[in-house]
């Protein structure tokens, strides 16, 4: 038996159903059409331009939408997530040319997905996530990830930090987890000790080089740091046996995935961070220009542990001066870097004037709850990228499973 799901008289994708009992069809006429309808009801499509053909019963059916249904049939959005989603790529709706950006989510009644112009096959999506430890994660929530590439809108790219794992104990049910569709894998884990750290990076679209794990060859030689001092050298290699940066290189971009060392408790780390990790990106940032002749865009995303602005902290901003994260040296060293190097914050490009917009909350004292939170995740845009084509940036502040929510951006490359 096969179901047949068609938009617009366009043939969208074919499921093959071995089990023909009606109750099992139902289940996968219900996923599918949820899948569906996160995809493409929103502002711009309606249900009734999805039409799905099945020969269990030689007729037409459409599907009926259900926010309430997402406990049903989870099983069945592994076969057909993958195809739901490259196939949406290749759909385009000539009648919509609005690409919709917003700060958050959380005010949004529909909260099912982000609304946006994705059929733009010249744009690359990103999302990147602190997960505070994939596999548990995963365990708590199967489909979390499924949830994350329906809610991001199709993003192409998935950007993990604090893994936590080992790439060699990566097992099928969480790669699973992660879908079909995202084929591309790379990892970068912590060889200082287990648990601990740790980056990754999914993709649907092609890695064109093999991904650089840790800092790019050469990137101890040019980062300006003393390397007469032993202390340095020594935070150097710590750095680079944490799992900290994972490089994937595409046809027009980079994309690099990074967690920023904290700078502790007591600032017992912050030395390091300042005066030796913070040189060593910069270095490998800069040797990421020259391998491409600075003519591939670069995104830099993930985990930067600093809150740049007193716009990025829920508030106690002189107390939290002596605080990981919101010192002086961090947040100036921060502007530095997007100086020097020719960032944007993508965000602030998009949202200049938003406020209580976070990214991380602390687990005690209902800090998420009461919106007590921290921006520290940030998606930095090459400025060689002309800030029209920055078409997307978002927070996905109503998205659970960690102590960080999901943040993204969107380029045209």
């Amino acid at each position: 038996m096969m179901l047949r799901v068609f938009i617009r008289e366009k043939v969208l994708f074919d499921v093959i159903i071995k089990n023909e009992s009606a109750s099992h069809f139902t289940k996968i006429m219900t996923t599918v059409t949820k899948c569906c309808a996160n995809i493409f009801m929103k502002k711009r499509k309606k249900m009734n331009d999805v039409l799905f053909y099945s020969s269990f019963n030689s007729m037409d059916l459409r599907g009926k939408y259900s926010r309430n249904n997402r406990e049903v049939g989870y099983e069945i959005i592994r076969s057909v997530r993958g195809s739901i989603l490259r196939h949406f790529s290749e759909y385009s709706d000539s009648s919509s040319s609005t690409s919709s950006s917003r700060s958050n989510d959380s005010n949004d009644d529909n909260n099912n997905d982000i609304d946006n112009n994705n059929n733009n096959r010249n744009s690359l999506r990103v999302v990147s996530w602190n997960t505070n430890g994939m596999r548990a994660t995963q365990k708590e929530n199967p489909n979390v990830f499924v949830d994350l590439a329906l809610k991001a809108g199709n993003a192409q790219v998935l950007c993990i930090q604090e893994t936590k794992l080992q790439e060699q104990n990566v097992d099928e049910k969480l790669i699973e987890s992660i879908g079909e569709c995202f084929r591309e894998r790379a990892f970068s884990s912590s060889t200082a000790r287990k648990g601990y750290s740790g980056v990754a990076i999914f993709s649907t679209v092609a890695f064109v080089a093999e991904p650089i794990e840790g800092f790019i060859e050469g990137a101890f030689d040019r980062a300006s740091f003393d390397k007469t001092n032993k202390e340095n050298v020594d935070a150097f290699d710590s750095f680079a046996k944490e799992g900290r940066v994972l490089t994937c290189e595409f046809e027009r971009a980079f994309v690099v995935n990074v967690y920023v060392p904290n700078s502790g408790e007591g600032l017992k780390r912050l030395r390091e961070r300042i005066d030796v990790w913070e040189p060593a990106i910069k270095a490998h940032i800069e040797l990421l220009r020259i391998k491409s002749n600075n003519k591939k865009a670069i995104i830099w995303t993930g985990d930067f542990n600093v809150a740049h602005t007193e716009q990025d902290l829920w508030g106690n901003w002189k107390q939290n001066e002596q605080s990981a994260g919101f010192t002086k040296i961090e947040r100036e060293t921060f502007s530095t870097q997007l100086s020097q190097l020719g960032f944007v914050d993508s965000f602030r490009l998009k949202f200049p004037d938003a406020k209580e917009t976070f990214s991380y909350w602390s687990y005690r004292q209902n800090a998420r709850e009461r919106n007590r939170g921290w921006r520290i995740d940030y998606g930095l845009v090459d400025m060689s990228v002309p800030k029209e084509k920055i078409i997307d940036a978002f927070v996905l502040d109503s998205f659970l499973g960690s102590d960080h929510c999901p943040i993204g951006v969107e380029i045209v490359t």
